[in-house]
């Protein structure tokens, strides 16, 4: 035995730095294992002339050394520990009882069971660990157990009880993992339940983070995670996308509808439209500001008009964007990570430029000065021009503009001989000190020019102040009430800058007169009923 170990010690130092670990009880193994005889079919010699080891895929090194003769005292007596490691690198479910040999992963099956097909079952040998080596000699017993351990690694029924092994492993883990992630499967379920209730109350995603503090502040555990409002519109569209309460017929029609919204023609009509209600949107809130004047609103619709014709040949950004992405093909045919696919069911395709003329045409008809030439808003808006010190000659004579500064003030019914004056004095002014700022015999008719309505937008927010007022709990007011208070939500200034001083003067006359019918009413106390009650219950 000691020339044993010296011989193990000899070939350890000579091996090169690949490391197996390998412990005393995978060597020993169980020692409740039978000893029972060998199959006399195996113990025929093999006439193939081969290494008594496998072929060599480097050698192995040990980290840890036998320090004891009983381990080696349970292998195989033709093996060495250095053989040893090599097969238990090679066949990681080779297990050593009593110099004997068997296979761990068919000693944990009882059987193949339901897997288990005709002529095909584990081997009772390598179940019971007592397969052992045949022949006279060391050398002779080599060759046999070495293609015993060979023809069972790749027989049916080892490889049909790895397989088994392999799914009760992974069977485990899920089982393991789903126990563990119990209480997060149980807060991603309350924050589920908040996000359905935005949704369903139409409250924006922004409410989430004020909800989960509310339920922390109860106590309740929502975990650490999902609690952003943009894992609440992520949320909302898992449950949209898998409501369980909608039919067969129901989710294909909204299967339907997702194949036509990710589509190439509706994904180009839609950033067609886009990029027309863009500039429609920016020419409508300019037009609705409260300081535009007529020649502001006719140079914007003017504006507006030369811009559609240009994206004739120069599409917006929107299209563009989409049109580089519906010319390529495959996968990379994507836009916000949706695929983009031809559908021909829906197919049509907006015309882009023939839109964009269509709308510049209509644009044109509302613009005064495509209009009527007898019509007096194109004179009326060269008239206003004409006070802009921008639009007047280089060599600006005094009498310039005089019928246009006649003519407004024949329609505001201002005196145009001091507006004649003071213009001439502006034009006077501007020439020779470069001042830009209107004399006062000028300024009335440049105030009229402003308060000319260039849309109805005044109107429809006086409507939306009323509908405002006379809500379900005020629907009582009379008219004049009712005038009264949109004057005030309308005209009147902030309440930082109001002055009650100069109501307060007036106010004084009538209030001998109103002390009587305004005073205050005295309210009743008639909580002397209920204590009288309180008293008796309490005798």
């Amino acid at each position: 035995m000691q020339s044993t170990l010296a011989r193990f010690i000899c070939e350890t130092k000579s091996s090169t730095p690949s490391t197996v670990h390998v412990s005393t009880k995978e060597v020993i193994g169980d020692e409740s294992a039978g000893d029972e005889s060998a199959d006399d079919d195996e113990r025929q010699q093999s006439s193939e002339e081969e290494d008594c080891s496998e072929p060599d895929n480097g050698s192995i090194h040990t980290e840890e050394v036998p320090t004891s003769s009983d381990i080696l005292t349970h292998l195989p007596g033709c093996w060495t520990w250095k053989m040893w490691l090599d097969k238990k690198h090679s066949y990681p479910w080779l297990i050593c009882v009593n110099n004997k040999l068997g296979c761990s992963t068919c000693k944990e099956l009882p059987s193949l069971g339901v897997d288990a097909t005709k002529n095909i079952h584990l081997s009772c040998e390598w179940q019971s660990v007592t397969v052992s080596a045949c022949g006279k000699s060391k050398e002779k017993q080599l060759m046999p157990l070495q293609n015993k351990i060979r023809r069972h690694s790749k027989s049916k029924a080892h490889t049909q009880a790895q397989k088994i092994k392999l799914q009760a492993s992974k069977e485990t883990i899920e089982s393991s993992i789903a126990t563990m992630n119990k209480s997060y499967f149980s807060a991603t379920k309350k924050m589920f339940w908040i996000a359905y209730k935005i949704g369903k109350t139409g409250r924006p995603f922004t409410d989430l983070p004020v909800d989960c503090d509310i339920h922390v502040l109860n106590g309740v555990d929502i975990g650490r995670t999902l609690q952003s409002d943009k894992s609440c519109h992520n949320d909302s569209d898992h449950i949209a996308s898998e409501d369980v309460s909608r039919n067969s017929s129901e989710k294909q029609t909204f299967k339907g509808l997702a194949i036509k919204l990710a589509s190439s023609s509706f994904v180009l009509n839609l950033a067609t439209m886009y990029d027309c209600l863009e500039e429609l949107s920016s020419l409508s809130l300019d037009l609705q500001e409260r300081k535009i004047t007529l020649p502001m609103a006719h140079a914007l619709i003017y504006r507006a008009i030369r811009v559609f014709h240009s994206m004739v040949d120069y599409p917006g950004t929107k299209y563009k964007e989409v049109k580089c992405v519906v010319d390529k093909v495959g996968t990379d045919r994507k836009f916000k990570d949706v695929l983009i696919q031809d559908n021909r069911k829906c197919d049509v395709v907006i015309p882009y430029g023939q839109l964009m003329r269509s709308l510049a045409a209509n644009l044109e008809k509302r613009l005064v000065t495509f209009r009527d030439t007898e019509n007096e808003l194109p004179k009326l808006i060269n008239s206003i021009t004409v006070l802009k010190p921008s639009s007047w000659p280089k060599e600006c004579p005094l009498t310039y503009g005089n019928e246009e500064v006649k003519y407004m003030c024949d329609i505001f019914h201002l005196d145009d001989v001091i507006a004649r004056r003071g213009f001439q004095e502006y034009i006077d002014i501007v020439r020779t000190e470069g001042l830009l700022e209107p004399p006062e015999k000028l300024m009335d008719l440049i105030k009229a020019t402003k308060i000319i309505a260039v849309s109805t937008a005044e109107c429809e927010r006086g409507f939306s102040q009323m509908n405002i007022l006379t809500s379900s709990v005020r629907s009582s007011l009379t008219i004049k009430t009712l005038s009264t208070l949109m004057f005030i939500k309308c005209v009147g200034p902030p309440p930082q800058e109001f002055c009650p001083s100069l109501y307060v003067r007036t106010w004084k006359g009538s209030l001998s007169d109103d002390s009587k019918a305004h005073a205050r009413k005295q309210t009743i106390n008639e909580e002397h009923d209920y204590n009288i009650l309180r008293k008796k219950l309490k005798e």
